[in-house]
C-alpha cells in the first residue's frame, strides 16, 4: 500500500482496534455471537495456531485499522473470512480498495470457498463485499444470538472447481 500498507496481524492490534471498532462492526459481532470487539478478534488472530490467516491494514504510523483473515471451516478447502474494522480505515479507503482485491486472495490461496454471515444493517461492509466477489446467497430474517436479519455470503476462490 502506498500510504497505509498490511502486515502480519500481532496481538497489540487486537486492543487497538477494539477500542476504536466501527460501531456497525461491534453490533455485528454482538449480534451474531454475543462476543466483545477484544474476543472476537482474538479469536481470529488465535486461529493462526490452526492454519488461519489474521493479516492487519495500518496507516503510515503503523496505526492498525482493519484487521481480516480466515479460519478454517470444517473442511480442508471452506473458510470463514471476516473483517473488523476501526472509522480510521476511510483514511487510507481508497487505496484498501485498490489493494483488497489482492489482500483476500492472497489470505484466502489454498480455500476453493470461503463465505461468512453479514448483519443485514452493515451497508458498508456489503458494498465492500460485493467490491471484492462476494455473492449474497440468502437472507436470513432471524439468525445469530439475537435473532437479527443476516445474509449469507460466500465467495469461489479457485475456479478449477466450478
Amino acid at each position: 500500500m502506498n500510504k497505509g500498507y498490511t502486515r502480519p496481524a500481532v496481538w497489540g492490534d487486537v486492543s487497538y482496534i477494539a477500542q476504536n471498532m466501527r460501531e456497525a462492526d461491534k453490533a455485528e459481532i454482538l449480534a451474531a455471537s454475543g462476543s466483545t470487539p477484544e474476543q472476537a478478534l482474538t479469536k481470529g488472530l488465535l486461529a493462526t495456531a490452526f492454519g488461519g490467516r489474521t493479516t492487519t491494514v495500518c496507516l503510515p504510523d503503523d496505526t492498525p485499522v482493519a484487521m481480516l483473515g480466515v479460519l478454517p471451516a470444517g473442511q480442508p478447502d471452506v473458510g470463514l473470512v471476516w473483517m473488523l474494522a476501526s472509522n480510521d480505515l476511510k483514511n487510507i479507503q481508497t487505496q484498501f480498495l485498490r489493494e483488497s482485491r489482492r489482500q483476500l486472495a492472497e489470505i484466502t490461496d489454498g480455500y476453493r470457498v470461503v463465505y461468512n454471515y453479514t448483519d443485514a444493517r452493515n451497508t458498508l461492509h456489503h458494498r465492500w463485499l460485493k467490491w471484492t466477489g462476494f455473492k449474497f446467497i440468502q437472507r436470513h430474517e432471524q439468525w445469530g444470538l439475537d435473532g437479527q436479519p443476516f445474509f449469507e455470503v460466500c465467495k469461489i476462490t479457485e475456479t478449477r472447481y466450478v
